[in-house]
């Protein structure tokens, strides 16, 4: 009953000569509504991507500095001859450890794993190394927990690291040193 009175309201109107009842604008406010929310939302994806996942300025200098310097050093490619170290010295002798994994000192829990390989300067540090083996994993163990995940995130943090490392080895050792530490795995998590 209520649609037959609805019809012959709307019949009065048209034969009267009024207009038709306003059409709803709102599908199409809501369309171009959404679609400038989601492009604010995509422009401010790709500003935090752009302001957060590049490297920051120390570690894009840090990254720089040692290619152009092996530029230099070594000829045009940047190639060196099978064997040789950084100082154009002959690699030594490569001490292999098994990974570590560590909880670092962060207030939240955070994991460090890191497989360092030690290159050392003679067959008899290696010996010496190898014999010892408890002790220097012991003092990395120790140097790697006492770290913070922000300050092993940067180059810089992890050449730093690497530093340690081979001062608190060498001190260990008494035939021979330990010239270079290379990492194979390094996951902070």
């Amino acid at each position: 009953m209520a649609i037959k009175e609805k019809a012959e309201t709307i019949e009065e109107k048209v034969v009267a000569g009024e207009s038709s009842p306003p059409r709803k604008k709102t599908p199409t406010l809501l369309i171009v509504g959404g679609g400038l929310l989601l492009l604010a939302l995509g422009g401010g994806g790709t500003y935090a991507l752009m302001k957060f996942m590049a490297p920051s300025p120390t570690e894009a200098k840090a990254v720089e500095q040692p290619a152009s310097a092996a530029k230099g050093a070594s000829g045009e490619n940047g190639a060196k001859p099978a064997g040789q170290a950084e100082g154009g010295k002959k690699m030594g002798p490569i001490l292999e450890m098994d990974p570590f994994i560590v909880n670092l000192a962060d207030a939240d829990p955070r994991f460090l794993k890191v497989t360092v390989k030690l290159e050392m300067d003679s067959p008899g540090a290696t010996t010496e190394a190898t014999e010892r083996l408890p002790q220097v994993r012991d003092t990395i163990l120790v140097l790697l927990s006492s770290k913070e995940a922000q300050n092993l995130k940067p180059t810089a943090g992890k050449l730093q690291l690497r530093d340690e490392i081979l001062l608190k080895v060498n001190a260990l050792l008494s035939s021979g040193q330990a010239r270079n530490a290379y990492f194979t795995e390094f996951v902070v998590q």
